[in-house]
């Protein structure tokens, strides 16, 4: 979860502060795919563990650097994608592990499209 929170807070700047429309529009998109996917998870967190999932939901309390976003972006989604990959392979339920599997799959999609972008290299 605490992934999550940061990178919806990362993508949520980059979005307002992107030097290109091309890299706020990806931004935006990002920023509203991670906010559902923390929905997701905190969602099945509950129904998973209802009385523990309180507490693994946390505050995310790094800053985020305006003026390196895309590399912040970048770094940001590749934490994510490390954790999901360790989800993965972790003993969940069946259906935990395939809302796991969908979302990674979305976000590496993002990440391919982010990597890619002129303003990433």
């Amino acid at each position: 979860m605490d992934v999550c929170n940061r990178c919806e807070r990362i993508f949520d700047a980059a979005g307002k502060f992107a030097s290109n429309v091309r890299m706020r529009q990806l931004a935006a998109d990002i920023h509203s795919s991670v906010t559902r996917i923390g929905f997701e998870l905190q969602k099945e967190l509950r129904r998973i563990e209802p009385d523990g999932s309180r507490q693994l939901v946390s505050s995310v309390t790094h800053s985020i650097e305006p003026g390196d976003l895309v590399n912040s972006s970048r770094t940001c989604l590749e934490k994510t994608l490390d954790e999901y990959r360790n989800a993965i392979e972790s003993r969940v339920p069946a259906h935990a592990r395939a809302m796991i599997r969908r979302q990674y799959c979305e976000l590496n999609q993002f990440y391919e499209e982010l990597t890619q972008s002129p303003e990433a290299a």
